[in-house]
């Protein structure tokens, strides 16, 4: 608020002494004003210096420190598909049909738990079409039998 607009605020007031005194006050608040909004982009500056400072050092430890997890495993449990898509780049629609042996899958799910202590972030179920594997859900079923968490 500059003096104008305070003038433009007091000049109503009819008494000369009180009118002065209003002012000051107006003036005295608009210096405070102008404080505390500098204080406070300074506080902002340095929030998001840290802020800033934080992200970069998160980034360095991330690249330093190894990776306690395996981030995603795909797994083909189906490698013919039943559509004609132009651009597959799978060739399902040339791959005989054949299924990934459930008992084999669970040994292979077992055993990788076994070697990555159940840190694996995600899974990937796939293969030419996986919904054309009738135990479609039994596979699901053993993924999250053995990794809770994934």
């Amino acid at each position: 608020m500059d003096n104008k607009t305070i003038d433009n605020i007091v000049w109503w007031i009819p008494f000369k002494k009180l009118r002065n005194s209003v002012r000051e006050y107006l003036l005295e608040i608009n210096n405070l004003n102008n404080k505390l909004y500098q204080i406070n982009d300074k506080i902002n500056i340095t929030e998001r210096s840290m802020y800033d400072n934080y992200i970069d050092l998160y980034a360095k430890i991330r690249k330093l420190t190894p990776q306690g997890y395996i981030d995603f495993i795909d797994i083909d449990i189906v490698r013919h598909c039943n559509l004609n898509c132009y651009s597959c780049n799978h060739f399902s629609q040339l791959a005989k049909e054949e299924y990934y042996n459930i008992e084999i899958f669970e040994n292979d799910i077992k055993r990788l738990y076994e070697l990555s202590n159940g840190l694996i972030k995600k899974f990937h179920i796939l293969g030419g079409e996986p919904l054309l594997n009738k135990n479609c859900k039994d596979y699901f079923y053993l993924v999250r039998k053995y990794f809770k968490n994934s």
